[in-house]
């Protein structure tokens, strides 16, 4: 009983780390997405990868539009910005 127990914990255990390391992986990458999307530096070509549709995968896929999102307003606020620099251009002129 001791030598099944023993063996148990042995397969047990690997297993039992790849587990948790997998997913402390993917909640690393996204405390990094949001630490960086709040302090403003973030980049926003980057995604994260989306591996499974439980709540980690929906919070992925959540994080993945929003920043999709904030890259066609920030283009859009960067195109209408040089609409009006050039604007202002001709009414200088």
């Amino acid at each position: 009983m001791t030598l099944a127990l023993f063996i148990v914990s042995i397969i047990t255990f690997p297993v039992s780390f790849f587990i948790i390391y997998g997913t402390f992986k993917h909640l690393s990458s996204l405390r990094d997405i949001i630490v960086g999307l709040s302090r403003g530096d973030a980049d926003l070509t980057r995604r994260l990868d989306v591996y499974s549709q439980d709540d980690l995968g929906k919070i992925a896929g959540g994080i993945n539009s929003f920043i999709e999102n904030l890259q066609k307003i920030m283009l859009d606020v960067s195109q209408s910005n040089q609409g009006i620099q050039l604007e202002i251009n001709e009414l200088t002129e």
